[in-house]
C-alpha cells in the first residue's frame, strides 16, 4: 500500500509554512480490537483500589 500522506505545517498566524510527509504507519488500517484493548488497559490503570 503506497500512499503519500502530506501534513501542512502552519505558523502561529495560521498560514501555511510548508508540508511534511507522514510515515507509512499512518496509512495502516485501524484495528478496532487493538483500539479496544488499549482503551481498556488505560481505563484499568485509572481505577482506585477498594479497601
Amino acid at each position: 500500500m503506497k500512499t503519500d500522506l502530506k501534513l501542512n505545517v502552519l505558523s502561529v498566524g495560521n498560514t501555511s509554512t510548508g508540508s511534511r510527509s507522514l510515515p507509512s504507519q499512518f496509512a495502516e488500517p485501524i484495528r478496532p480490537d487493538l483500539v479496544k484493548r488499549a482503551v481498556e488497559a488505560i481505563q484499568g490503570n485509572t481505577r482506585q483500589q477498594h479497601g
